[in-house]
Parts: structure tokens; sequence; C-alpha cells
């Protein structure tokens, strides 16, 4: 039976050998068909994490988030012909805030297996060392752009933390982290908890929590980073 399987990308650029058991570069030197979200990254990728063919005998379909109705068909049709393929994001995970969950289950629904390899999930790394309730959670995906919105959004986020005590979990595009930052110390309750994770396995990561009241001593430094906020 072929297998889809589900490759996490790194989040920075660290060594292959602090991210990824040597299990997954014999399993990437074993393909030659991919899914990608970005050619251009996914190469780069590859290479890093230690694949040694050429890219040029490969096949690569790109899923563009641009693009509605994708033609899944002509994306499984390796798993059809009984060859193994692998999925790849830009950063982190596949299907977990990142392009691939409806490949995943058109894969299912033709009886593929699925095999997902271990590898670095920001929403999971910045939840485990947030010091908030890893047992209920909500990860919400990307706040809304407008900034009444994104008011809207806290405050719901506020209710569903009073009402269940759940983790609520959110990004925002980097280049508005500390905007968004900024108004969730406006808005939100000064004994809400508050943890910030930026640049996860980057040699430069922060990971902050606290009462938001402590957070107004200082704003954090972000930069245009990628960032996970987990409210508690």
């Amino acid at each position: 039976m072929a297998k889809l399987y589900i490759i996490p990308s790194h989040l920075g650029h660290p060594a292959k050998d602090q991210l990824f058991p040597s299990e997954t570069e014999i399993i990437l030197n074993s393909l030659d068909s991919f899914v990608v979200e970005n050619l251009k990254n996914a190469r780069r990728f590859l290479r890093s994490a230690g694949f040694n063919g050429v890219f040029d005998d490969c096949t690569f379909y790109e899923m563009d988030k641009h693009q509605e109705n994708l033609n899944w068909s002509k994306f499984i049709s390796p798993l059809n012909q009984g060859k193994n393929i692998g999925l790849i994001s830009d950063a982190g995970y596949p299907g977990t805030a990142d392009p691939g969950e409806e490949f995943i289950w058109e894969a299912h629904q033709a009886g593929h297996k699925i095999k997902p390899l271990i590898g670095p999930s920001s929403i999971l790394l910045a939840l485990a060392s947030s010091g908030l309730n890893g047992e209920g959670f909500h990860f919400h995906g990307y706040v809304p752009i407008d900034k009444r919105e994104k008011s809207k959004f806290l405050s719901h986020c506020e209710g569903e933390l009073k009402r269940t005590g759940h983790t609520q979990i959110f990004m925002d595009t980097p280049y508005r982290n500390e905007q968004l930052l900024e108004l969730i110390l406006k808005e939100c309750s000064p004994k809400t908890k508050l943890c910030v994770a930026v640049h996860l396995t980057h040699p430069d990561e922060k990971i902050i929590s606290k009462p938001i009241a402590k957070w107004k001593n200082g704003l954090l430094k972000m930069h245009k980073k990628p960032a996970m906020f987990l409210l508690g």
C-alpha cells in the first residue's frame, strides 16, 4: 500500500539532527514525488534535511493557497500508482495552521496509508512551554486583520477562557505581531495570563509567560519574527 508521508519542516534553519530523527533523511531520499506549499522553499528544506536526489528527476505538486478547488486527483495520482509521496509545508507541520489537510483527507478516502513523521510544531512547542492549561486548549489560527474584528476576537477568547478554562492560542502575520501585542495589553483583563512564544527553535527564541498586568511594564520587540500568542 502506498504511503503519504507528512513531513514537518524546520521553523528556523538549525542542523538537521537537532530536530529530525535519522529516519527522516532515509525516508526523504526514498521519495521522488512531493506535494508542497512553495516549490523554492520545499527544495531548500529538502537539501537542508539531507535529500541528495536530483530535483529534475522529481515531481512536485504545488498547493496554491490562492487557488480554490485544486485538482487533488492529479496530486494523488502517484499514490494511486503505488508510489509513496511526501507532503511538505513551508514551516512546521503540514495540516496544522498550514496547507495540506484537504490532500490528507483525499488520501484517506482513496484508501492510502498516512504516515506522520516526527518534527516541530510551533503550536505544541508554545503550549508545552507556556505554563498554561495543556489539557484543554483551542487553537484559533490567524486572528482577523481588521482592528475592530480583532478586538471582538480577543473578547471572544477571554469569554471562552472564563467559560471553559481552556488555553486560547492564536497567531498573526509576523509584521503585525507588535500591534497585536499592544491590543492584547490594552483590551484584555490585567489578571489574564499571556504567553508569547517568538522565533521558536531559533537561537534567539523568546518564550515569556506572565499576567497581562506585568506585561504592561514593557513591550516585547519581535521585529517581524513568527510568534504564537496564548491566553490562559
